[in-house]
């Protein structure tokens, strides 16, 4: 009897009858296939052990192998009764070993794929290294590192550089040189600590290699904090998970009162309680200055006023201005009084309430400016004035006021002699329940008419009033008109 067993192994099983016979113990062939090395494959010339074993009841006699290498160069079929045979082919290629088993009542047959690979035998880059040191050059930039990679490989290698901090990685093909030695400058964003990786491929494997860059800035840097509030810098991987950066501050190195996370440091505002300047250091673990900054400590600038004593003056007449700053440190204060004149003076803390006289040479519209800055920041104040001349003359006339509905036109004449005339701002009630302030005319080298209009809606006797607020004088001026039969009485008051 036989059987046939399909799979990527076959399997021919034979047996006879004896006076005695098992049919559940049938026989069984194991062969083990040792290759030559530890690599997946087996090349050409390399010997490849075959270690086989039968399982069966028949001890009567030895077991006799008969392997077929399906080998051109063995064309005779080998007979032995080890149980270890070993055989190497010349050329790559699929062959089919086959192995039967023979004992004096039983034989089987197992037969075993085998594939010879032509390759070429190597090793992946070696000697792969990687250096990552700060640049420390007087005209290095911030966060600069000089980088060197090394590897070596007989054949023919691509190796990349990943700088550790998401920007694209540096690659370099088709390197043909057995050794390969360069260095790159790097510039990383911000301050801290990026973990660096080289990596090497051949047709053999993969090497590779990694380092800590540390981003420094060179020199001393200026920062100003307001009082009260944490100092925080950026500063990436010093929480130990790339590598760890220590504090000093004025000195002494200082952990309580310093938080440290992924991407930042943050000294808090109890180690700079003091006003003035406080040097910061930080440092890695090994000692290397990772930056160096002067924090200046200030009080921000805050309630800043500037007050005129009135809106209008008349030309060299002294104008009162005060100014007050309620909170600040070391200001620097400008009052500019709009005509080209100013004046500057340092203050060293608030609160300060100051005043100054000032007289204005020439008719105009003058805004006085008030700066105050420190270090953490400017704010200003304007306050204008108006300088002009007293009225000396003035006269008001109505027209168009027959018809209710139509538009009354007032006309002024303000000093028609005088040069230069100047704007006039009125305000002015109609004595029909309407008021209206106004602005007529501007400053220009002659004097001409004023007109304003307004529409009454129903009959009135109205007193009309205008007054110019900012002047002393007043003008009393009364006209009669008729508006269907009825007297309008008007009382101008220019002030």
């Amino acid at each position: 009897m036989s059987t046939t067993c399909t799979g990527s192994e076959l399997y021919a099983v034979t047996w006879s009858t004896h006076a005695i016979f098992d049919p559940f113990r049938l026989p069984a062939l194991e062969c083990d296939v040792i290759r030559p090395t530890s690599h997946a494959y087996v090349r050409p010339s390399e010997t490849v052990e075959f270690r086989c074993s039968l399982t069966t009841t028949d001890t009567c006699c030895p077991v006799v192998y008969l392997v077929d290498f399906d080998d051109a160069r063995t064309a005779q079929t080998l007979r032995t009764t080890d149980d270890v045979v070993a055989h190497a082919w010349s050329s790559a290629g699929n062959y089919s070993v086959n192995i039967t088993a023979l004992s004096c009542t039983n034989s089987i047959t197992k037969i075993i794929p085998v594939r010879i690979h032509d390759v070429q035998e190597g090793e992946a880059p070696e000697n792969v290294h990687l250096k990552a040191e700060t640049d420390r050059s007087v005209t290095s930039p911030d966060h600069s590192v000089i980088i060197s990679c090394e590897a070596y490989s007989p054949r023919q290698k691509s190796c990349s550089l990943d700088n550790g901090d998401q920007s694209n990685a540096d690659v370099f093909d088709e390197l043909t040189d057995p050794i390969y030695s360069a260095q790159h400058t790097h510039q990383y964003p911000t301050l801290g600590f990026y973990a660096v990786s080289f990596t090497c491929h051949n047709s053999f494997g993969t090497s590779s290699a990694a380092a800590v860059a540390v981003a420094a800035k060179p020199g001393v840097r200026y920062h100003d904090v307001p009082k009260g509030v944490d100092f925080v810098v950026p500063l990436v991987g010093a929480d130990g998970s790339v590598g760890r950066a220590l504090v000093e501050v004025d000195g002494a190195t200082v952990t309580a009162g310093v938080r440290i996370n992924s991407t930042h440091i943050d000294v808090s505002r109890t180690l700079l309680a003091a006003t003035g300047e406080h040097l910061v250091v930080f440092k890695t673990a090994a000692g290397l200055t990772l930056s160096k900054k002067v924090v200046n400590v200030e009080a921000p600038i805050n309630a800043v006023l500037l007050v005129a004593e009135k809106e209008a003056c008349q030309v060299n007449e002294p104008l009162e201005f005060v100014v007050s700053v309620m909170e600040g440190e070391k200001m620097d204060v400008k009052l500019s009084f709009g005509d080209g004149n100013s004046e500057n003076f340092y203050v060293k803390s608030a609160p300060l309430t100051l005043s100054r006289r000032h007289s204005y040479s020439a008719l105009g519209w003058f805004c006085a400016r008030l700066t105050v800055a420190n270090a953490l920041g400017v704010q200003q104040v304007v306050r204008c004035v108006s300088v002009e001349r007293p009225i000396v003359s003035c006269s008001v006339t109505a027209t168009r006021v027959k018809y209710l509905g139509n538009p009354t036109n007032f006309v002024f004449t303000v000093d028609p002699d005088v040069s230069p005339a100047m704007p006039v701002t009125v305000r002015i009630d109609y004595d029909d329940e309407t008021r209206e302030t106004v602005k007529l005319g501007a400053m220009k080298a002659v004097a001409t008419p004023l007109t304003h209009a307004h529409t009454y809606s129903k009959s009135v006797i109205a007193v009309l009033t205008i007054c110019r607020p900012t002047q002393s004088t007043t003008y009393l001026i009364h006209d009669n008109l008729s508006i269907y039969n009825r007297i309008i009485s008007i009382i101008m008051m220019l002030n």
